[in-house]
Order: C-alpha cells, then structure tokens, then sequence
C-alpha cells in the first residue's frame, strides 16, 4: 500500500481502480460466507465450536446478513474484519497523499511523535485509576472523552493510519542503521511488546476465572 504514496493520479481514477480490486472482492465473500455457513450448520455435519448456534442460522436471519454487512462484519464474516479498515485508509490516501508530497522530513517525524503518543492513550487510560482519577461522570474515559463525545484529543492522529505514514517515512528516509545498532533497538522493543501483550492476555483469561471461583466461594 504504501508504495501508492505518494499519489500521482486524480482522486476519482484512483478511488475507481481501488474499488474494482477490493470492493468487488469485499462485496462477494460478505455474501458468499453467510450462505456458506448457513449451509455448513443445517447439513447435519457435528458442530463443534460452540460459538456456532443453530438458531442463529435460519434463513431469514442469513438474509439479513446479506445486507447488514454494510453496517460491520458479522460472525461469519470475522475474517473480513481488515477489510473495513483497508476502505477507509484508501479513502484518505489521496488526501495525506497531498501533504507528504509537500511536507519535510521533520514536519512528518512531528506528526509520528503525536501518533506514538495517541497508540500509548490505552495504557495511559488503564493507568490513570491508580493515580486517582475517578472519571467524568462515570466515564473512565479521557482527554475529552465522555458520555456526549468519543472522540479525544488524539483521535485524529490515531489510527492505522499513522502506521500507513510510518512506512512512507521509513521508505523515503531508510534508517542506516547497523545490524548491531538495529538489534539494540528491536530486541528490547520486541520483549517490552511481547510482556504488555502477554500480560494482558493472561489477566484477561485469570479474570473470569477468578470472578467464578469467588461466585463458588459464595454460594
């Protein structure tokens, strides 16, 4: 994707050979996996996932499917997820491909600063508790987030779309780095990235376990 950037054609021939590659794809499979999975559950083949529901496989409720994608994907069409987000980054390519062509090399590392900060607001969130912040009314949200408005104060720099920026920077200005200076880099990075995932994951999955042993314990 990012070797679009940056845009050379108008705006309606590129939005016109984006929508053929990955519309026309999109718009098949969101129709094609509700009828597949329709057909799977009422073949009589055993279900084993139990997320599957056979009441939720009738023909007037895959119907709706049929259309409803235009709202979000849908069990079925879990692995279409990514698709949403790959419309919405080349529906604004052509627009952030008007300021690279113009920006300087220190005004895009400016705008990477804000994005790092914007990718680091969750953990600022799950933070902010401990330090004694109580929320805005019940809303554990912050920097202007609340019950009337979702969008914070990095919202517009947030995003995949700073990652899209990113693999412009890196290919407009290559890193000359060493192999020993790049793995000084990374490695650390990588074990910091691995534990707050890791660990997150495994208080997610300790969580309900918990909650349940202590229902138990109640009973």
């Amino acid at each position: 994707m990012v070797l679009l950037l940056p845009i050379k054609m108008d705006i309606s021939t590129f939005y016109s050979k984006r929508a053929k590659r990955l519309l026309l794809p999109f718009i098949f499979w969101s129709l094609m996996l509700p009828v597949l999975y329709f057909l799977y559950v009422n073949s009589g083949i055993k279900i084993l996932s139990p997320n599957i529901l056979t009441e939720n496989y009738t023909i007037g409720l895959t119907l709706q499917k049929l259309y409803t994608f235009i709202f979000n994907f849908n069990y079925d069409t879990t692995p279409l997820w990514y698709v949403y987000m790959l419309i919405g980054l080349y529906l604004f390519m052509p627009i952030i491909s008007s300021w690279l062509k113009q920006a300087s090399k220190k005004d895009i590392q400016w705008f990477l600063r804000i994005w790092i900060i914007s990718m680091c607001l969750p953990y600022l969130q799950m933070l902010a508790p401990y330090l004694g912040y109580t929320g805005n009314n019940g809303n554990m949200g912050i920097l202007g987030i609340c019950d009337w408005n979702e969008y914070g104060m990095f919202y517009y720099f947030s995003g995949f779309l700073g990652y899209l920026v990113l693999a412009y920077y890196l290919v407009q200005y290559p890193l000359d780095w060493s192999w020993k200076r790049t793995l000084t880099a990374a490695i650390p990075l990588f074990l910091i990235g691995y534990v707050i995932t890791a660990g997150g994951q495994v208080r997610y999955l300790i969580q309900p376990c918990s909650l349940t042993g202590l229902d138990r314990l109640e009973k």
